[in-house]
């Protein structure tokens, strides 16, 4: 077996290891410049956190035989050198003799004598993430085999370094995700495709009682039941297979402690090509206290309106301004977008937007004409168009407010008495208090 075998195995079996990319690329480097008697090599990174190009050059050559640093260089120094040349063309170069290659001037290869070299870059989806070279101090020192060896080597140890920083982010992504989903103020739970549950979160927990090993590998249409629940679930699943996702339904949920809560459900799910459900994400709001509060607040309105009327009554007045008594404005039909029902609301109420993820001060609310609402969300008209996809409405009356938080799904023009308005829809996405 050859020089150069030799060091593919080595450095193959290196790769299955796995292990610290930066270690990995350095023998790497050492490999091939030892397989073809280099007298330095190169590794050079580019930095995650300014994209700047850092550049390690060591000599083969020390006094006890081992490898030794000597120089590092790093920023806009290396713009004009052959590293950043293969780095920004991303295609291997074999250079014969290096004061005379016009492609380029590298004054620190130049200080240390060298004129031959190799320089072959990393390359993750045919972006180069850094390079390795290897040298001579002789000119037509390598040839183009030693070239394709050079790159299969780099090759072993980009695929390697690309698996383990793609590793990396899922990892860290997958931490983002459940810190997220442990502190979001909603129910979410992920199941498998047969609609068993794997994860909970914290909400979860909270509302329902059980703990995640009370639930897991437990169907969540057992756990979980709504009056209609079969019905609702035969739907849920069509409805996915079919490719519609979110899929959203409202039903009751009867706690650990016998609690019956109203649950505003929706569903996502992964589709494989050949339509089957890979995985499903359920995210259920508890609206019963939403709902409650709606109903008061409808009570409470209703009364009025007999008072009102009893007023007009014992004074003999006319009909009362519906402007100033809070009487309904009434408003063509819109276009059915909810598939929870929804009742006439057209009384005014106040909203403001989210801005870069912060809540609104309770003097930033700006009053508003509502549409209609539904447990699971309302609309309303508005003269401009909100800036933001996330709004706060403030829900009641004084003293009794309910503030939920709301996501913008569709904003449509009409016209209403003349005036050309914005009507907004809104689905619910948690409760906040102020």
């Amino acid at each position: 077996m050859s020089k150069c075998q030799q060091a593919l195995v080595a450095i193959g079996r290196r790769a299955v290891v796995a292990p610290e990319p930066t270690v990995l690329m350095h023998d790497a480097a050492v490999l091939a410049a030892e397989a073809l008697n280099a007298d330095y090599f190169s590794v050079a990174q580019i930095s995650p956190h300014d994209g700047s190009l850092e550049i390690r050059l060591a000599t083969m050559k020390d006094e006890e035989g081992q490898t030794q640093e000597v120089t590092t260089t790093a920023g806009s120094g290396n713009a004009r050198g052959l590293t950043a040349h293969v780095v920004k063309a991303s295609c291997p170069v074999l250079v014969d003799d290096l004061p005379q290659d016009k492609r380029f001037r590298d004054p620190m290869l130049e200080k240390c004598g060298l004129r031959s070299a190799i320089v072959v870059p990393m390359l993750h989806r045919d972006e180069a993430f850094g390079a390795l070279g290897v040298y001579s101090m002789q000119s037509n020192r390598f040839s183009e085999e030693d070239a394709l060896f050079v790159e299969m080597t780099v090759h072993f140890a980009a695929t390697s370094v690309a698996r383990s920083q793609t590793e990396d982010l899922l990892a860290a992504e997958h931490k983002q995700v459940n810190q997220l989903r442990q502190t979001v103020n909603a129910m979410v739970l992920k199941l498998d495709s047969r609609w068993r549950i794997q994860e909970t979160n914290r909400t979860c927990e909270l509302v329902t009682g059980f703990t995640l090993p009370d639930l897991r590998n437990r169907v969540i249409w057992s756990v979980f039941p709504a009056a209609d629940h079969e019905e609702e679930a035969k739907r849920v699943q069509e409805e996915l297979r079919n490719g519609r996702s979110p899929v959203t339904y409202e039903g009751d949920l009867l706690t650990k402690h016998s609690q019956r809560r109203r649950i505003a459900w929706a569903y996502s799910a992964t589709v494989a090509d050949d339509g089957t459900l890979e995985s499903i994400l359920a995210t259920g709001v508890d609206v019963t206290e939403l709902d409650e509060a709606l109903e008061k607040v409808e009570r409470v309105e209703q009364e009025a309106r007999n008072v009102r009327r009893s007023l007009v009554d014992l004074t003999g007045g006319g009909p009362a301004d519906e402007s100033d008594s809070g009487e309904p404005v009434q408003l063509p039909p819109e276009v059915e977008r909810r598939g929870r029902p929804r009742r006439a609301y057209r009384y005014r109420q106040r909203v403001a937007e989210v801005v870069d993820g912060m809540l609104p001060n309770v003097t930033d609310f700006d009053e508003v004409f509502c549409n209609d609402i539904s447990a699971g969300g309302f609309s309303f008209l508005a003269e401009v168009a909100p800036r933001s996809d996330t709004l706060v409405v403030a829900l009641g009356i004084h003293p009794r407010v309910i503030y939920v938080t709301a996501q913008v799904v569709h904003i449509t023009r009409v016209e209403r008495d003349g005036r050309r308005m914005f009507l907004v829809g809104c689905n619910y996405m948690s409760r906040v208090k102020y």
